[in-house]
């Protein structure tokens, strides 16, 4: 260290500094404020540390001109009086002194003071002489008047951090390490490192006022070396300040010096320390594999040789380890390092016999990577935990790394030369972690939006549609072969033909049904909406599957991949995410190896239509052009009508932008309806898996309207938008229309058009990268350290909490199920038919019930009273949806329980009829049993008020959900229950709400920062 000749102020702690002297007595050290103060003792006892002192310092600052008591008390010298413990607890330490403050109110003024330039605190009102700025011995002697309580009540503490040592009188010099010698060929003497040219600065500016102080010189020249030797301290901790002049070598270069060595992307901390290069990595190319699993990656051979995992040699693994040592470290399968148990390591690349080396249990032995063995693989950027996943590493010939085409979505990979990092983990709890928590199929469900983020894409979802369309049929020669492609442990029974004669063929929906899991599942294909919904059965748009067999229906990107309630969803929520990746897998193997033999292509037939589509679509353009040239006279002669907020330039601008945008839906249309329906490029785009309607529109009919930065082409060139047109012409093709299509070609202008809206394309994306990532590095850095506590409750790291209930739910996004609540939208009339038990009735219940139940039923006293209990709540509950919490109408709720298909599944395992049937249970049995199963779904524990409240308010909707589909009538005349059905029923709901529950530790801070920047980077 290098001891100062006089204090002087340390550059980081020059705010602190500041705003301290504003709260102190400048003669005796007493913090200007009454202990009597309720404010203050209210800011003391529920703050702490820098908060508590930044809300003493709005309360105190240059709030009083003397030192003395508040001025409202008749004796200014009195004692300062509080009567809370807790205050004296804090401000008195350990030391159990009386409940009396220390230092006694001095009467003196307190100067005003104000930030001077560079890093100097400067008296205000005093003329400009000398004595204008405060010293740093000043201000430390200010500082070592402060007394232990007011030390403890500002937030320091007196023996950790006291406020003197904010004030430099040593100035610490780091180790050569941190500032080594370079030297370069050609030097006769090493280069110094800037820090040591920094500190050789200090010390001899150090000297000079330590030799000028001994000497008495004149205060100028002492002031000037003072003043310098400042310059100096502070450069040397900060030297990137605007305020400050910065510091240079010889060159004219600015030195780097140890805040800017710290700070930054580039920085010890950010750049060495929390991130930084690793061992037991490797980064290759990708290369697309879709027959492997989706939680498996190929590494090539050559890695797998590198890449080791030390596995600790034991009893019962040393015979295996000891027959891989023999292997060496060239042969794959192979050891490279071996460790005894002193530590010492043994490179079997360099013993010459491999025989000699004997294993104990204890020894390490670092074997080459195998199948089988876990990894994390990762793709950057890395903005989602999607990103980096734990997968089964599969090693194979080649020098790339293979991946599934499922798991690109979540990676946002392609094959274009992307590169991807590989970490093998180095422990078997590393593993097991890996396994149970980034293992792809854990994460095939996304939080951000509680649904899949890995589906079947491209080939195997354009082979779906294809497979199970109506007109695909099979042989047995065919099915036989394909179904070898299944798993030899799945006991599969060929089902009978769909059509016996002439010859047996089986249907793509049969096939399917060979690997589908035993699910229930009603939804409709992606173009389902735009058919009239009574040709459902004509277009075969209403996908219907029963017990895991297709029965109608197109499969396409709605139903197989990453929509919210498709097959994969439905599958991982019905049973779990080995199931759904079991699917994922079988799926490709099976629609692959079909679609390879019927065989897939596109071509430029594809895109060739006939010449009457090709004369509407030119119809069309002239509609849309004279409708923009009645626009451009309307707005000449003055009668084009101005829109609310815009001028009337904008609003002519708006209105034709209005008429270009709509004509590539109005020739896909057009193009749509006369296409063949075996056309490939329609083909993909049912399918879901290439292309958008705008893309055929393109290629076919038109290219439309070339936008920049959301507007028509402006005028350069002197008041026109190309040299090719006249000047101020404000119509279609003159300001960025493309009136040809694709394989007509564009003209001249129309292709300099198209490559100016390119061009901003890609200037825009990379802008727009870039603002995005740091947006997202400082939402996720906000919220970094918020998780989910044992107790339920979302704190972060000061373990304050945040929220009393993640999500005010308290559940994991991951097991929430959209769904539709029938109960907002019935009327009075409706609901009488749904709920309503007409128990007077004299033939109620005879066909829906069990003859010794209904007896039983009818006998009970005051069963009205019970029944009308359950229909006066949901009364009510519908009440709070319609006015509270769904006064817009809508229906739609988000929850952990998917009741319909869960009642589904129990009329189909326990052989319910709903037409023939009858059930054994009691209405009243029903109430009861639903009312217990509702109350045990417990979120919140505690008794207290607030719990109470919580808890009611985090399970409503769910609540109201269960009542709704559980009332006695429903589960007795439409469902037709039995007791096991039922019980079956409320188990399955209390299994599933469990599952749901977020895990504590779940870092839900980090998953809220992604949530937000992935989507809005993409």
């Amino acid at each position: 260290y290098i001891r100062l000749a006089e204090p002087f102020f340390h550059v980081g702690f020059l705010p602190h500094c500041y705003k301290l002297l504003q709260m102190l007595c400048h003669k005796c050290g007493r913090v200007l404020c009454s202990y009597s103060d309720p404010e203050i003792q209210y800011i003391v006892t529920h703050y702490k540390g820098k908060n508590r002192f930044l809300k003493l310092f709005e309360k105190i600052a240059s709030k009083s001109g003397k030192c003395q008591h508040s001025p409202d008390l008749k004796n200014p010298n009195e004692p300062d009086v509080c009567l809370d413990e807790r205050f004296w607890e804090l401000v008195n330490g350990d030391s159990h002194s009386e409940h009396v403050r220390v230092k006694k109110p001095c009467n003196a003024t307190v100067p005003a003071i104000e930030q001077g330039k560079d890093f100097l605190i400067k008296l205000k009102d005093v003329s400009k002489t000398e004595e204008d700025y405060l010293s740093a011995e000043v201000v430390l002697r200010i500082f070592e008047n402060i007394s232990d309580q007011d030390v403890r009540l500002l937030g320091f503490n007196p023996k950790r951090s006291h406020p003197k040592w904010m004030i430099l009188k040593i100035l610490p010099v780091p180790p050569l390490a941190v500032r080594p010698q370079v030297v370069s060929p050609g030097q006769s003497a090493p280069s110094q490192d800037d820090i040591t040219h920094k500190l050789s600065d200090i010390i001899i500016c150090n000297k000079r006022l330590r030799a000028q102080r001994s000497e008495s010189s004149t205060d100028t020249a002492m002031k000037e070396t003072r003043t310098l030797l400042q310059y100096h301290i502070t450069t040397y901790m900060i030297n990137d300040k605007p305020s400050i002049e910065r510091a240079v070598t010889k060159s004219g270069r600015p030195l780097k010096v140890i805040s800017q060595r710290l700070k930054g992307k580039e920085g010890h901390l950010r750049g060495h320390l929390s991130g930084k290069r690793d061992d037991y990595s490797a980064r290759s190319v990708i290369s697309p594999d879709p027959s492997i699993s989706i939680d498996q990656v190929g590494v090539p051979e050559q890695l797998a040789k590198i890449l080791t995992f030390p596995e600790v040699v034991t009893p019962t693994n040393q015979k295996w380890l000891e027959s891989i040592v023999m292997k060496g470290h060239d042969d794959l399968g192979g050891a490279n390092f071996v460790i005894n148990d002193h530590g010492t390591r043994t490179d079997l690349s360099c013993c010459t016999d491999l025989s000699t080396i004997t294993l104990s249990p204890g020894y390490i032995v670092e074997r080459h990577l195998r199948d089988d063995d876990i990894v994390i693989f990762n793709r950057q950027p890395s903005l989602h935990k999607m990103s980096m996943m734990g997968h089964r590493a599969l090693i194979m010939s080649g020098r790339t790394f293979r991946l599934n085409l499922c798991d690109t979505t979540p990676y946002n990979a392609d094959f274009d030369g992307d590169e991807m990092n590989l970490h093998v983990p180095q422990s078997q709890t590393a593993r097991t972690e890996v396994r149970h928590i980034m293992a792809v199929p854990k994460q095939i469900i996304s939080p951000q939006a509680n649904k899949p983020v890995i589906g079947l894409v491209q080939d195997a979802l354009l082979g779906c549609r294809l497979l199970s369309k109506r007109d695909t049929f099979l042989t047995r020669n065919q099915v036989m072969n394909l179904m070898m492609w299944l798993p030899t442990t799945k006991d599969t029974i060929l089902p009978p033909p769909c059509i016996l004669k002439p010859v047996q063929l089986w249907s793509g929906k049969q096939v399917f049904s060979l690997f589908l899991p035993k699910i229930s599942h009603n939804s409709y294909s992606q173009d389902a909406n735009k058919m009239d919904q009574n040709s459902i059965p004509l277009a075969d748009r209403h996908v219907i599957i029963r017990d895991g067999n297709l029965l109608a229906g197109i499969l396409d990107k709605k139903t197989v991949a990453r929509s919210e309630g498709s097959l994969i969803h439905v599958v991982i929520n019905s049973y779990n995410t080995n199931i759904a990746k079991d699917f994922l897998n079988q799926t490709q193997l099976i629609v692959n190896n079909w679609l390879e033999h019927r065989g897939f292509s596109i071509g430029l037939i594809d895109c060739v239509v006939p010449d009457f589509v090709l004369q509407e679509v030119k119809h069309e353009i002239d509609d849309v052009e004279s409708k923009v040239q009645a626009t451009i006279i309307k707005a000449q002669d003055g009668q084009l009508e101005r829109m609310p907020g815009m001028s009337y330039m904008q609003s002519f601008e708006t209105e034709v932008n209005n008429l270009t945008n709509e004509i590539l839906s109005k020739t896909y249309k057009v193009i749509n309806a006369k296409i063949r329906r075996d056309n490939s490029l329609s083909e993909m785009l049912s399918a879901g898996s290439k292309g958008a309607d705008t893309n055929m529109s393109q290629i076919i009919g038109v290219v439309g309207q070339q936008n920049m930065e959301g507007k028509r082409v402006k005028f350069g060139f002197n008041g026109r938008t190309l040299p090719h047109f006249q000047k101020h012409e404000y119509g279609l093709v003159e300001r960025g229309f493309c009136k040809n299509s694709y394989i007509a070609g564009l003209t001249p202008p129309e292709f300099l058009f198209h490559a100016m809206g390119g061009r901003t394309g890609i200037i825009d994306t990379a802008c727009k990268t870039s603002d995005t990532g740091y947006i997202q590095r400082r939402l996720v850095k906000s919220m970094e350290s918020h998780h989910v506590a044992y107790d339920g409750t979302v704190r972060n790291s000061q373990n304050e909490i945040v929220q009393f209930i993640y999500g005010g739910d308290g559940l994991d996004a991951t097991g929430l199920e959209t769904q539709r609540l029938a109960l907002v939208t019935l009327n009075d009339e409706d609901f009488m038919k749904k709920y309503h038990l007409a128990t007077e009735d004299p033939t109620f219940g005879q066909v829906e019930m069990d003859d010794f139940v209904l007896d039983e039923f009818l006998k009970t006293p005051n069963k009205d009273k019970f029944l009308k209990e359950e229909e006066n709540r949901l009364r009510e509950y519908r009440e709070i949806l319609q006015k509270e919490i769904f006064p817009n109408g809508s229906n739609t709720v988000v929850v952990p329980v998917n009741i319909a298909r869960i009642i589904e599944s129990s009329q189909r395992q326990f052989d319910i009829n709903v037409h023939v049937s009858k059930s054994d249970l009691n209405p009243l049995d029903i109430i009861s049993r639903v009312d217990e199963c509702v109350n045990s779904l417990i979120v919140v524990k505690g008794n207290d008020n607030i719990s109470r409240t919580e808890q009611e308010n985090a399970t409503l909707l769910l609540r109201i959900m269960l009542y709704s589909h559980l009332s006695a009538k429903q589960c007795i005349f439409e469902y037709r229950l039995n007791e096991q059905a039922f019980k079956y029923i409320l188990g399955s709901i209390k299994d599933r709400f469990y599952r749901s529950i977020v895990a504590p530790g779940e870092m839900v801070g980090t998953i809220a920062g992604q949530s937000i920047g992935e989507p809005s980077t993409q």
